[in-house]
């Protein structure tokens, strides 16, 4: 600053920092430095005025401050010693003068190359206008001239600079008339800077005002500005007492911060979402110098090192939380070359000492004061790498499972085989996995299955799952073996690839074939067995039905002494009748052809009606017959037919093996079963052979020496039946004492059918007609005899002669011999005559020899009312008759 600056007897001192602070305000106004500084270059005690601004920084700027003062451009630093990093340092005093100490005015910031070339020259024009006219008075009388160039030079200021004399504006520059919100400076002259203030500011500008009026000036401000288009901003001002035309008046320079504060409070906001986002982070984020000190841990940081807080880790030494860290010096040494690490795998110690697996990656940073920061997040990935290990230890494992698998595999992909294990080499016909790898799977298969091989491979390139297939697979010598495929998608080595496991099912599928073959023989020789039986119930039972029909005519009308003979006929029938019965019987169980048709059956009255039958017999060997049941009908849902059976079986024993005594048939009904038990005081069995009682064929008496009737069918076709029904069968046998059978069937019914059972059916009130077909001459004339007493009775030997008796006469009833010896059956007849009644509902009887397993219910299915097998007996014909009729004849 000049001498001539100050007056006569003011203090030098005092005027150098009166007019240090005014200059370094402005010029920190003008560039918006954070830092000032104005010295007096080589004075002795040092004489400086600094804001922002360490003794100890401004030592180290010396040698720079020096050069300014003696340079004219000054001296422009865009690189400068910490902490300062741009200086911008100019001369106020004239550089040429030697003969005082120069004066030198620095800004200073932290930032590289914060200030500019233009920034430079402001300096420099305002040095200029310090040295001309000493700024206070620029515009006074005195200095026309350089307050010219004043008035230049705020005219072109970037930052506003306006004079306000008693609180009212007087000059504004145009960079001030665009921050108050107007369009020229004369809408600004006059108005008081009040008139831009909120309301509560006023107070505090009052007391500037105030300072400005003793000639002090004003620290820098930040306050809201109304400008006159109504928006508002954000303004930091600072003024310095002047004269202005004569006059006491101040002058304020105006910095707009709107945007660097709206920038500030994003950066603050953007600061604080950065902080939310990383403290609900799941990877543990921190932040730590190159020396390895944590400066920043999120929470999520701490609880993976196993602190509470972040605040417990902060200041600690990285290379403690490392399980090597020379690990840590290593990475430090790629960023140093890279900038960055990524996706580095560590191992690092948690406050208990235990280990853990970490992701880790950060990156070089730099901070706004130059420093070098290592900004990173770390992932535990404990759980992966044991599972990675897990999964290596799974492969090694299904290596060494499919090196020793015994069964053929290979992985292809696109076709081509990738890898075969030994067992599929050996199918192959290979010596070396060399000789297949790589080979397409075409190579191996016949051509006629290449469609169908690649439907497959587009099934599975879909991850889709195939079934399993036989293919044609061609060996290497040439031969050829069928395989069962089985392929799945699987990803091999990163690739989706096919695994698929062949097995040489060659002998296998000829094993196959030849019990297919023997099924089919079988089957074969089965439909002959069953041919012939029916063949020879047909040839039996016809001669049969003669011999047993024409035995009850001749004992109806021989004499007493010729009656005995025609019983031992008829006995003999029935006898032969009853061993061809069990027989069909056995045929039809082993075959699995009879079908049970279970239905609520009262069993004790089953029991006594099977023991009526055997009353008579009883009677004449001089046993006795009981039943043994509650008073109440005991209901169980049986095959009536097949429970008549078992019954009729194992008393018809009863009483054949029982000399003295009698035989007891017990019906219990307990809660989880229906017991039955039928008791004689017979032979007994011997007990070596009570285990195979319920074979076929099995007599304990047998060959020349046997000393009862019978086939031995009887037994095996009473346990068979009992099984079908879910029920049991047991035997207890004492030899000389007796028997007992023991049937057992599951869960009884509480009561027995809906409905009680109507009146007995009334006799009709003429004798019915009845049509019998059948072309055995024989046969014809035992039915026609049969029926005479209560029945009038048409024959007809064929179709043709039943159609035209039907044509003459109205008939109640049909009886049909399902083998006619024509071209038609009598199923055929049946059929003919049922669209010839349309609808007229005349009952139709099946009668046949053939009687095989399962024609009674074939026979009622095609349409027939009721099925007769023959021999039959009046007895059984007129039962069948009255069923189909409604009742009994006239």
């Amino acid at each position: 600053m000049t001498p001539s600056s100050h007056e006569g007897g003011a203090d030098p001192v005092a005027v150098f920092r009166e007019r240090a602070h005014r200059v370094m305000r402005l010029a920190r106004a003008i560039t918006g430095a954070p830092a000032g500084l104005v010295v007096r270059v080589g004075a002795e005690p040092p004489l400086r005025v600094a804001d922002g601004v360490e003794p100890e920084a401004t030592a180290e700027l010396r040698p720079h401050l020096a050069s300014a003062g003696t340079s004219p451009d000054g001296v422009l630093l865009g690189e400068a010693p910490a902490p300062f990093r741009s200086v911008l340092a100019v001369a106020l005093t004239a550089p040429a003068d030697a003969t005082s100490l120069p004066d030198v005015l620095a800004v200073l910031a932290p930032e590289p190359h914060r200030f500019t070339e233009a920034h430079r020259r402001l300096l420099l024009d305002l040095a200029r206008l310090e040295r001309e006219a000493a700024v206070p008075a620029v515009v006074s009388a005195q200095g026309a001239e350089a307050g010219e160039r004043w008035h230049t030079l705020v005219a072109v200021h970037p930052e506003p600079i306006l004079i306000t004399v008693d609180g009212r504006i007087r000059y504004i520059n145009p960079s001030g008339v665009r921050v108050y919100g107007a369009s020229t400076a004369e809408e600004l002259i006059g108005r008081s800077v009040f008139d831009f203030l909120p309301a509560d500011a006023h107070p505090l500008f009052e007391e500037r005002k105030a300072m400005l009026e003793r000639g002090v000036p004003t620290p820098p401000l930040e306050h809201t500005l109304i400008g006159l288009d109504g928006q508002e901003r954000i303004i930091e001002v600072f003024s310095v007492p002047v004269r202005y035309r004569g006059q006491a008046a101040a002058q304020t320079v105006i910095r707009d911060v709107t945007a660097r504060r709206r920038t500030e409070e994003a950066l603050r906001q953007t600061e604080r979402t950065l902080s939310s986002i990383s403290e609900n982070l799941a990877e543990g984020i921190y932040r730590s110098t190159p020396e390895g000190e944590l400066l920043y841990v999120n929470t999520a940081f701490a609880r993976l090192f196993g602190y509470e807080s972040p605040d417990e880790l902060i200041g600690r030494n990285v290379p403690e939380l490392y399980d090597d860290p020379a690990r840590r010096q290593a990475l430090l040494e790629i960023a140093a070359q890279q900038g960055q690490v990524r996706n580095e795998e560590v191992r690092l110690v948690r406050r208990d000492g235990s280990r853990f697996w970490g992701l880790l990656n950060f990156s070089v940073t730099q901070g706004p004061d130059g420093r070098r920061y290592y900004d990173g997040a770390i992932t535990d990935i404990t759980g992966r790498r044991e599972a990675q290990e897990a999964l290596q230890e799974s492969e090694e494992r299904w290596r060494r499972l499919v090196e020793n698998h015994p069964e053929p595999l290979h992985i292809s992909a696109d076709g081509q085989i990738l890898y075969m294990n030994p067992a599929g080499l050996q199918v192959l016909g290979a010596s070396s996995l060399s000789e297949v790898v790589g080979r397409s799977i075409f190579d191996l298969i016949d051509p006629a299955e290449y469609d169908r091989v690649r439907e497959r491979l587009a099934a599975l390139a879909r991850r889709q799952m195939t079934r399993p297939a036989e293919l044609t697979l061609r060996r290497f010598d040439g031969t050829r073996r069928t395989v069962e495929v089985i392929s799945v998608p699987v990803t091999y080595r990163g690739r989706p690839a096919v695994q698929t496991v062949f097995r040489d099912v060659t002998e296998r599928r000829q094993y196959e074939q030849g019990l297919i073959e023997a099924k089919e023989m079988a089957e074969e020789m089965n439909r002959l067995k069953s041919s012939f039986l029916a063949n020879m119930s047909h040839e039996i039972r016809t001669p049969l039905t003669a011999i047993i029909g024409f035995a009850d005519i001749l004992a109806a009308e021989l004499p007493d002494e010729s009656r005995e003979f025609v019983h031992l006929i008829r006995s003999s029938g029935e006898r032969l009748m009853h061993t061809l019965n069990s027989v069909l019987d056995l045929a039809q169980l082993e075959g699995r052809g009879l079908k049970l048709h279970p239905e609520p059956v009262n069993v004790a009255a089953e029991v006594e009606e099977v023991l009526g039958l055997f009353r008579q017999q009883a009677r004449q060997r001089g046993l006795e017959l009981h039943l043994d049941a509650p008073a109440e009908p005991v209901w169980a849902r049986l095959d009536r037919g097949a429970l008549s059976r078992v019954l009729v079986n194992l008393v018809s024993n009863a009483v054949k093996f029982t000399h003295v005594g009698g035989v007891t048939v017990v019906v219990r009904r307990l809660p989880e079963a229906l017991v039955i038990e039928v008791r004689d005081t017979g032979i007994g069995i011997d007990p070596l052979f009570a285990d195979r009682i319920f074979e076929e064929f099995r007599q304990e008496s047998s060959g020349l020496a046997r000393g009862y009737e019978g086939n031995g069918l009887g037994l095996t076709i009473t346990r068979r039946l009992v099984e079908l029904m879910q029920g049991t069968i047991e035997l207890e046998s004492e030899q000389g004492v007796g028997s007992t059978f023991t049937v057992r069937f599951p869960v009884p019914l509480e009561s027995g059918p809906e409905g009680a059972p109507g009146p007995p059916a009334e006799a009709r009130p003429r004798r019915p007609r009845v049509l019998v077909v059948e072309d055995n001459p024989e046969v014809q004339k035992v039915l026609g005899y049969l029926l005479r007493d209560d029945y009038d009775a048409d024959l007809a030997s064929g179709t043709e002669e039943a159609l035209a008796r039907m044509a003459e006469t109205t008939y109640d009833a049909l009886l049909i011999d399902i083998n006619l010896g024509e071209e038609q059956t009598g199923v055929d007849l049946m059929q003919r005559l049922r669209r010839q009644l349309a609808g007229e509902a005349v009952p139709m009887i099946a009668c046949t020899a053939y009687a095989m397993p399962g024609d009674q219910e074939q026979f009622l299915q095609l349409g027939f009312d009721a099925y007769l097998q023959k021999p039959l007996t009046r007895e059984m014909l007129v039962q069948t008759l009255e069923a189909v009729l409604g009742g009994p004849a006239a």
